[in-house]
């Protein structure tokens, strides 16, 4: 495995579920890239921030050995999102490692 993105909303994602996440991945030498619905920092709810390095839109699976959602209460925006959930589907029929914690399960719930 080679690079994971993680998806964060814009406002409230939840500090540890990103950091301390991406930090253990990053140990394990796979890379990783941050998408988001927008270029702009990304704020945790703990007053983390990220700056995003892609488009949640423009994320194309084909660059990534998995997807990995990240949870807070923002990251509801992703549950009905046609983008997160084309990603989440598309990920598990390909057989890429897809995740999701806290509260983020819902939008693979949601992909189906």
């Amino acid at each position: 495995m080679n690079k994971l993105l993680l998806v964060v909303a814009p406002q409230n994602f939840r500090d540890e579920e990103y950091f301390d996440t991406k930090k253990e991945i990053e140990a394990k030498s796979i890379s990783t890239e941050t998408a988001s619905t927008s270029l702009d920092l990304a704020k945790g709810s703990m007053g983390g921030t990220t700056k995003p390095d892609i488009l949640l839109k423009n994320a194309d699976l084909k660059n990534y050995d998995g997807v990995v959602f990240i949870g807070g209460g923002g990251s509801s925006i992703y549950w009905n999102d046609k983008y997160a959930l084309d990603l989440a589907k598309k990920t598990y029929q390909e057989g890429k490692v897809l995740g999701a914690i806290c509260i983020a399960p819902r939008t693979l719930a949601n992909a189906g």
